[in-house]
Formats: C-alpha cells, sequence, structure tokens
C-alpha cells in the first residue's frame, strides 16, 4: 500500500508541478491529505479487539462488516479490502466539495484531476483551504456553495477506510453510504458526476430494500421509502426550479430583469417546499438546505446527484437481474457525452416511481 501511495502521490505532484503553482498547492493538500488519512487508519480486527475503543463504535464497526459481506455477496459489488479498516480524523467532515456557477447560468464549473477525470466540484481535506476557494470564485463573479463530505471513494486505487465522520449514522443511513461508495467501484464515468452519482444512488436505493428485507426489518423499509419519497418530491421541485431558471438566463432580456425573476423562482421554490413539508406526518427533508441561501450553484450540486436517477431506474426495471442492469449502464457510459445524455433522457421520459 506505501509503495503505491508514493507512487501516486509522485505523478499527482508531477502533474502538479507541470501545471503551474495554484496547481502544485492544490495536489499538495490532496496528497497529504490522503496520507493523513492513510496513516490514521488501523485495521478492523485490531480495532473491534480493542477494549479502550467505545463500544458504540465497535458496535457499528461490526454493523459495517455485515453490510460489506452483504455487499459483496448478495447485491454483487466489489468489496475487496475496501472499508476492512478504520480511521478516527477527528472532525465532523473528510473533506470539503465546492461548487461553482455563473450568476444566469447552472452550468457547474468542472475541474479535472488525474484518475477521477472532470467533476463538477473542487475538493479539499482542510475546511480553512475550501473557504478561501469559494472565497476566491465569488471576487471572481461566481456564485458558490460548499458542503463537507462524510465520505469519498478513491475508486479502488486505495483501501478506502472506514470513518468517524459516518460511522455514527443509523443503520440504513450508514448502509446507504456504504452501498453509495461501493457502487463507485462498481462503474465510473470519467468527466460525467451527474452520471456517477445517479447511478450510485440509484445502486445504494436498490442495495438497501434487499439489505432490510433480508433483516426481516419491513416497518424500517417502509420508514426509509416513505423518506425516499419526501426526497425525491423535493428533488422534482428542485430540478422544476432549475428548468424554470435555464429557460429564464436564454430570454433576451436585460440582467435586471433575470435577477427578478431568478429571485421570485426561489421564493417559489421555498414556498412549494413548505407547503409539501407541512403535510409530512414526520421527517424534515431539505429543510436546512431551504433555510439557508440558494443559488445556481446550490441547485446545480443536488443535479449533480440525483438528476438521472429516475433514468437509472427505469433502466433497471427493464433489466432482467442486477447484472444485466449494470451491463446496460456500463454500454450507456461507453457512450459518447451527447449520445449518453440523449439516451438517459430518453429512459427519464419512460419512468414511473418504483
Amino acid at each position: 500500500m506505501l509503495k503505491r501511495l508514493a507512487g501516486a502521490c509522485l505523478l499527482f505532484l508531477i502533474i502538479a508541478i507541470c501545471s503551474g503553482c495554484s496547481s502544485l498547492a492544490y495536489y499538495q493538500q490532496a496528497v497529504f491529505g490522503q496520507i493523513e488519512l492513510l496513516s490514521k487508519k488501523r485495521d478492523l480486527v485490531e480495532v473491534l479487539s480493542d477494549v479502550s475503543v467505545p463500544l458504540e463504535v465497535r458496535e457499528k464497526l461490526r454493523l459495517a462488516q455485515r453490510l460489506t459481506t452483504f455487499a459483496e455477496a448478495r447485491v454483487g459489488l466489489p468489496v475487496g479490502s475496501t472499508f476492512d479498516s478504520y480511521a478516527d480524523i477527528d472532525r465532523p467532515y473528510v473533506v470539503w466539495n465546492v461548487f461553482s456557477a455563473r450568476e444566469f447560468s447552472l452550468t457547474l464549473e468542472t475541474y479535472c484531476y488525474p484518475v477521477a477525470g472532470c467533476v463538477a466540484y473542487k475538493g479539499f481535506f482542510e475546511r480553512e483551504d475550501a473557504v478561501r476557494f469559494a472565497d476566491e470564485r465569488k471576487a471572481g463573479g461566481y456564485e458558490v456553495y460548499m458542503g463537507g463530505v462524510t465520505a469519498y471513494s478513491t475508486l479502488g486505487w486505495f483501501a478506502d477506510p472506514l470513518l468517524n465522520t459516518f460511522i455514527y449514522r443509523a443503520e440504513e443511513a450508514l448502509a446507504s453510504l456504504i452501498f453509495h461508495e461501493l457502487a463507485h467501484k462498481l462503474l465510473y464515468v470519467s468527466d460525467d458526476t451527474t452520471f456517477n452519482e445517479s447511478f450510485a444512488t440509484t445502486v445504494e436505493r436498490y442495495a438497501v430494500r434487499l439489505w432490510l428485507e433480508s433483516e426481516g426489518r419491513s416497518e424500517t423499509y417502509q420508514e426509509y421509502l416513505a423518506g425516499q419519497e419526501r426526497r425525491q418530491q423535493v428533488i422534482e421541485l428542485i430540478l422544476k426550479t432549475r428548468n424554470l431558471l435555464a429557460g429564464v438566463y436564454e430570454e433576451s432580456t436585460s440582467d435586471e430583469n433575470r435577477r427578478l425573476a431568478k429571485q421570485k423562482l426561489i421564493a417559489a421554490l421555498q414556498k412549494e417546499y413548505q407547503d409539501i413539508s407541512d403535510n409530512w406526518p414526520n421527517g424534515s427533508e431539505f429543510k436546512i438546505w431551504m433555510e439557508q441561501d440558494i443559488n445556481n450553484a446550490k441547485l446545480g450540486a443536488v443535479g449533480a446527484y440525483q438528476q438521472w436517477v429516475p433514468a437509472f431506474e427505469e433502466l433497471m426495471k427493464q433489466s432482467v437481474s442486477f447484472d444485466d442492469f449494470v451491463t446496460e449502464a456500463e454500454k450507456i457510459g461507453q457512450l459518447a457525452a451527447d449520445e449518453r445524455e440523449l439516451r438517459m433522457v430518453s429512459l427519464t421520459s419512460l419512468h414511473k416511481p418504483m
């Protein structure tokens, strides 16, 4: 592992040096952040036998073991050495992602890296670095959204550990996260964040259903479904607002008129959310998200993770098995970007909630 880490670090630094000083600084923080994370991880067997580790942590780690075993044996997700260790990094998030977009555009800025390709955000291991970069983008005229991330996948380059940032989650939430991150190892298309995240979200939902059913927890599964339905209601509102805003931005009118229309649409989104959430018997999906400022970058971030979920759910319904679903998703992933989008739009038009 150390040889592989050293090799990757050297590769990143060489690329950064060739790209310029700003890239060098960014890759340095990425390299040293990854080194810090890996240096703190401990083998899971060792942690579970250590009585100085809080009992709650050990119980959650045993649950994670059961989840990864299930993911590999029953779902078919590639586990390998992923999540066979644990690291307490003594902070609430492992990285902070910064999304940015122009005032009259819903297209997120993209950043390209070795291995991962181009993605619609820039990630930092230190919050201060993320805040500094976000301030730079704001000064450059961009709208910015910054969010803490509790987990991410290195796509098999390293054996990603379980982290204190997410291990305390409720069972179905921990299952969702583990299945989601493992799904990235199953299929990852370079330069297409929306495709990758929507695929992983679809696999996550499918695997959680199988998990809860296997545990005989039908009541929990119904609660999970209700939560997913609430989330989907809000996501549809957000995506509708994005589509309306896209139309506003394309109009031949003054910037002042665009700003006014934008404010009205965002206010309408918040009002519609309040109306539907008032009717929920429980749950508060997106409550904090809605209460804070909403801009193009924030709207784009939601789209990046959810836009093609209906398309993938439709593809799953059309597939005879999970393996068949993955095969068909891989075929779509191999298409040129414009053809891929057309295929996803076509699937979305056929979708009815599962």
